[in-house]
């Protein structure tokens, strides 16, 4: 229903990356469950965020709640975000930076489609009447007429900039210092900057116990590989939390991801990636690194992407990540090893891309692997 009104086609975005979009890739589950593609798309809860394979990807997290029968928010998110695919096709390449035209018009799209297909009238009555937002009051802050309430529903920037105006007046304020810490963390798109990365470790050297700043580490050291690190960082924030909670949930969740890659019996290799001082490549590039079966299928059967400011000394890849269905890092006789610096942050190798390759690798009799970054795409 919603391709037939809303057809779209391949067409390539004018933005500076120029990608071939060939349709849409949809990852959908339930919260608090294991995020699909974390190591490529990210920590995603509902959004058009990158690109698989040529495809936009849609990533849509549903709760228990949103899976009874009488709740139609389920159908309603899914138009919402087919709407921005819509958007980004008739754009050809969506600016996000018009908030309330963008989320505006998906808003009243969900609340129609639910309305004509599921009967519910009331969808878009409730929709506005949930905080009881102002006209007014919508029109001067189009974040609250959305319902976001600073840090708790999403109004990172606001939220930043009231727990700085507070720290002001209480500079060392633990509590206040991690919250603006997570504020920060969220506005920079989950970004660990320096700025952040500073708060975390002001608040630490304060409280050692602080849950915020121990969950925010915790997830700074899995993106760096360092799992071991992270596993004690969010072991601690889950003693000074209350059990039975979604921050307790949610760590333990996270502990038993992380626990995954430092398995004992799990076959896996370090890789070691050296790159030239020549190149003077931004340390805010993305690399991608991964493995894939030597003259067999091009699709990786592991891979992970770090910044290059985040870049680990050494790069763990196991069986755990595997891709492919069937098949893993020590199921295949040879593998070939590759490290890609994306100058656009593209999956997809374009030009002006640095990559380096083991070539032919023996995984079975070597579990180091080195590469050098010596060519340019």
């Amino acid at each position: 229903r919603l391709e037939k009104i809303m057809p779209i086609e391949h067409y390539k975005e004018t933005n500076s990356l120029k990608l071939p979009v060939n349709g849409v890739s949809v990852y959908s589950w339930k919260k608090g469950d294991t995020k699909p593609y974390l190591s490529l798309i990210g920590d995603t809860d509902q959004c058009i965020c990158g690109f698989i394979n040529k495809n936009l990807v849609m990533s849509i997290q549903i709760s228990e709640n949103d899976l009874s029968g009488n709740n139609n928010f389920k159908y309603a998110l899914l138009a919402h975000e087919y709407f921005h695919v819509f958007q980004h096709y008739n754009s050809k390449g969506l600016d996000l930076k018009n908030f309330w035209l963008v989320e505006g018009q998906a808003a009243t799209i969900e609340s129609l489609f639910v309305k004509e297909n599921y009967s519910d009238s009331n969808y878009l009555k409730n929709f506005l009447n949930k905080d009881a937002i102002l006209f007014d009051k919508a029109l001067k802050k189009v974040t609250d007429y959305e319902g976001y309430d600073e840090l708790e529903n999403g109004d990172f920037s606001s939220a930043k900039k009231l727990y700085l105006e507070a720290l002001n007046l209480r500079p060392n304020d633990p509590v206040l210092l991690s919250e603006y810490a997570q504020a920060l963390y969220f506005s920079e798109n989950r970004k660990f900057t320096k700025e952040v990365r500073s708060a975390i470790d002001k608040t630490i050297k304060m409280n050692p116990n602080n849950p915020v700043a121990l969950g925010l580490n915790g997830i700074n050291y899995f993106e760096q590989g360092l799992y071991r690190l992270a596993i004690i960082s969010w072991e601690n924030a889950l003693k000074v939390t209350e059990k039975n909670t979604p921050e307790s949930n949610a760590l333990n969740t996270s502990i038993l991801y992380a626990k995954k890659f430092i398995n004992e019996n799990n076959f896996k290799l370090s890789v070691e990636i050296v790159i030239p001082e020549k190149y003077k490549i931004n340390k805010d590039k993305i690399i991608y690194i991964y493995a894939r079966e030597w003259e067999g299928a091009p699709r990786p059967l592991a891979a992970v992407k770090f910044k290059l400011s985040n870049l680990p000394g050494l790069v763990l890849l196991d069986d755990s990540m595997s891709m492919m269905e069937g098949k893993t890092l020590s199921s295949v006789d040879f593998l070939e090893i590759i490290a890609r610096i994306s100058a656009s942050g593209s999956v997809t190798p374009l030009p002006g891309d640095y990559q380096g390759s083991t070539g032919k690798f023996n995984a079975k009799e070597q579990k180091k692997a080195k590469i050098n970054i010596n060519i340019q795409l």
